[in-house]
C-alpha cells in the first residue's frame, strides 16, 4: 500500500504488493505520481485557492484596465481580462511548484526503476535505463546554457526567462532539453552576433518529424561527425556549411530512428 505524511514525502513503491496496477512514486500535498508500467507515468497537479497570489492577480488585471486609458471595459473584455490574469498566474503557480519538487520527482522514478530492473520485474526497464543512460551522454557532452543565459544571448528580457522562452519553445524554435532537472539550451544553436537562433537549426526543426525521431536525436545527430562534411560536426558548421548541412539531413531523415 501506499503510504504517505503531512507535507512533502516521497518514495517508490515498485515493490510493494497489493498495490494492483497503481504504483505511486511521489506525493506532496499539490502533486501526486504514479507509474502503472515503467514507461507510463501519472502526473496529478491540485491547486486550492491559497496556492493563488489573488494579489497578484489583481494588479494583473489593473494593468490591463490602465492600458485601455480610463475607458471603462465592458462584461465581455472584463470577462476575458480575467481569465488572461488567471491563466497568467496559475502559469506562475505551476511553474514554481513543479520546479520546486521537480528533483524529488526524478529521484523518486529513478528510485522506482532501480528497484523494479534489480527485480527483473520488467524488461522495458532496462531498455529505458539504457535509452536515458546514451540520452544523458549525449546532453553532458554538449556546451548548455540555462535560461537567464538563453535570454541574454538572443536579446530578450530575462525578467521571467520561462516564460518568455516558452513562446520560442511553443512554436518549436529552439532547442530545449532537461539536464539535471533544470532546462538547458545547447549553446551552439545561437547566433550570438545576431542575437538569434542559427537559421539553419530552424529549418531543421521543421524539417525533423517525430517518425524519424526525437529532438534527442536531432542533437545527436548534430554533434556526430558527418561524411558529407569532410567528418566535421554539422554543429562546428552551421554558419558556414548550412546548404551542405540541409542536404545531408534531408537525405538522413528519409530513415526514420524511432528516437
Amino acid at each position: 500500500m501506499a503510504h504517505t505524511s503531512e507535507g512533502l514525502a516521497y518514495r517508490s513503491t515498485a515493490t510493494d504488493p497489493g498495490d494492483g496496477d497503481f504504483r505511486l512514486v511521489f506525493r506532496s500535498r499539490k502533486i501526486s505520481v504514479s507509474a502503472p508500467r515503467s514507461t507510463d507515468v501519472s502526473v496529478d497537479v491540485k491547486l486550492d485557492a491559497n496556492d493563488i497570489d489573488l494579489d497578484a492577480m489583481l494588479r494583473e488585471i489593473q494593468t490591463m484596465l490602465d492600458r485601455q486609458g480610463g475607458t471603462s471595459p465592458d462584461a465581455a473584455s472584463l470577462v476575458k481580462m480575467t481569465r488572461a490574469s488567471l491563466r497568467q498566474v496559475i502559469e506562475i503557480t505551476l511553474e514554481r511548484s513543479l520546479t520546486k519538487e521537480f528533483d524529488a520527482i526524478v529521484a523518486a522514478y529513478r528510485d522506482m526503476l532501480e528497484r523494479r530492473m534489480a527485480s527483473g520485474e520488467d524488461e522495458a526497464i532496462s531498455r529505458a535505463l539504457t535509452r536515458v543512460k546514451l540520452q544523458t551522454e549525449v546532453l553532458l557532452s554538449v556546451a548548455m546554457v540555462d535560461q537567464a543565459e538563453a535570454c541574454a544571448l538572443l536579446g530578450l528580457s530575462d525578467t521571467n526567462p520561462s516564460a518568455t522562452l516558452r513562446r520560442y519553445e511553443a512554436k518549436d524554435r529552439i532547442l530545449r532539453f532537461n539536464l539535471k532537472g533544470k532546462a538547458a539550451y545547447p549553446l551552439f544553436q545561437f547566433d550570438v552576433a545576431e542575437r538569434r537562433i542559427h537559421p539553419v537549426v530552424l529549418i531543421l526543426l521543421k524539417m525533423r518529424t517525430e517518425e524519424w525521431g526525437g529532438k534527442i536525436a536531432l542533437l545527436h545527430w548534430l554533434t556526430s561527425p558527418n561524411l558529407s562534411l569532410g567528418g566535421a560536426k554539422p554543429y562546428d558548421q552551421l554558419a558556414q556549411n548550412s546548404d551542405t548541412i540541409l542536404k545531408s539531413f534531408s537525405a538522413e531523415i528519409a530513415e526514420p530512428l524511432n528516437g
